[in-house]
């Protein structure tokens, strides 16, 4: 789980959580329930927690385990942070006030607040907000800790990675597939010499036309209304040998984004564009689409269902087709840590790396359109293209690039979980029944 996800549940803690005590309970809810070190944990803090757990995993659709075994992971995870938590005041981690305001601010924002809105939240629901800042600062400690304890001491290894990508779906490098769009200027039947010289520089106009960044699709709209209407299309993925036999000696020397033509048939002169092609041998370079994207990400929580995160980025999305500042906007609402204050960029990327709903909503567009809201496993985006270009990659690059991040993610949960193994044999832990 990420730090800002981490943190952002927190809100939903505190201000969306209420346990119920009735004054039957109220002993038992005030035994203890762990010791850790000098620490103790009580069954109204784990009952609290369970509750809160019950919640974040209705909110994110996920299946709650037993009461039994929840129980029990709860309160596994509450031993560790305290362990943690230990730990990092005894090295004397500190978050400094300024930085804690900023994370807090930052939260505010993302989720709509302001700090006051948010510290009279926490009010309403009796919540002290020194308690409030005080978890926060507790999250941020942690992250550091683990960070400095497992995180920067995690290498990757070149066999590490070779033996990574051995387990990986395999790449098709019999047989390449080419992704082609057509363009057909149509010829008379039993044309005659000056039909066909002059088709054939309306061809080539239409070619240079289209190298100057006019679809094939534009192309076709605009000849609907003349007397030499277009035709064409999205040819979809094909190997080689399934393409029309006049168009696999230009395909195979196309590069991504290049056109080929004009292209003599029966029926009249062809273009050809190759949008994209993979397979075939993963060492030899070819383009690859790029493209340079950002978004602003709403979570649903409790507190913000479906049809609020929607409306709220088209409430976004308004404001930024009146002039708004995309970059301004989505570093105040956007819930994703990792783009939100770079302005909800998320660079150049290549395809593969994003959620597909991501992508597919990313390929709709044209450079610089901003989509409507939309859903994802993630949340509710809205997305803006800034830029398409093609960049010369190797299949085999791209594929020990996914294997390098596979392989630190899992050799830093591994670590991460011997080594609060490891802190929990070096603390005096009891747990009560």
């Amino acid at each position: 789980m990420t730090l800002f996800k981490k943190l952002f549940f927190l809100i939903l803690l505190f201000v969306g959580l209420t346990v119920i005590v009735n004054s039957q309970a109220a002993e038992s809810l005030d035994r203890i329930k762990a010791v850790v070190n000098n620490h103790v944990i009580t069954q109204q803090q784990l009952s609290e927690q369970i509750a809160f757990t019950r919640q974040q995993l209705q909110a994110e659709n996920k299946p709650i385990p037993s009461a039994t075994l929840l129980e029990r992971q709860v309160l596994d995870r509450m031993i560790d942070t305290e362990l943690q938590r230990q730990l990092a005041e005894s090295a004397g981690m500190k978050i400094d006030e300024a930085g804690l305001d900023k994370t807090i601010a930052s939260i505010a924002q993302r989720n709509g607040l302001t700090v006051e809105q948010l510290r009279s939240r926490l009010e309403q629901e009796n919540i002290p907000y020194a308690k409030y800042r005080q978890k926060i600062r507790e999250q941020l400690i942690i992250s550091r800790l683990q960070q400095d304890e497992v995180g920067q001491k995690i290498a990757v290894s070149p066999q590490e990675i070779t033996d990574k990508l051995t387990h990986m779906p395999k790449v098709n490098t019999e047989k390449a597939s080419y992704h082609i769009e057509d363009l057909l200027v149509p010829l008379p039947d039993n044309p005659s010499p000056t039909a066909l010289t002059n088709t054939k520089q309306t061809t080539l106009s239409l070619l240079q036309k289209a190298k100057t960044g006019n679809s094939f699709q534009q192309l076709v709209e605009q000849s609907k209304n003349t007397s030499l209407p277009l035709s064409g299309g999205d040819l979809g993925w094909r190997p080689l040998n399934e393409l029309p036999d006049l168009f696999q000696a230009s395909a195979q020397s196309l590069k991504p984004g290049e056109i080929a033509g004009p292209i003599q048939a029966e029926n009249g002169f062809h273009l050809i564009r190759l949008i994209e092609i993979r397979g075939g041998n993963i060492s030899m370079p070819h383009y690859v689409k790029s493209t340079h994207v950002r978004h602003i990400l709403i979570k649903t929580s409790p507190l913000v269902n479906n049809p609020q995160a929607e409306q709220r980025l088209r409430e976004i999305r308004a404001e930024i087709l009146r002039g708004g500042n995309f970059a301004d906007l989505a570093k105040k609402y956007s819930q994703d840590p990792g783009s939100a204050f770079k302005g909800g960029d998320l660079g150049w990327t290549l395809p593969g790396l994003f959620d597909p709903t991501f992508e597919e909503q990313e390929n709709n567009l044209a450079v610089n359109q901003i989509s409507l809201p939309f859903q994802s496993q993630f949340g509710w985006h809205i997305v803006q293209v800034l830029g398409r270009t093609q960049k010369l990659q190797t299949m085999q690059s791209i594929l020990r690039k996914q294997a390098t991040q596979l392989v630190y993610q899992e050799k830093f949960q591994q670590a991460l979980q011997a080594w609060l193994r490891q802190l929990r044999r070096q603390s005096y832990v009891k747990i009560n029944p």
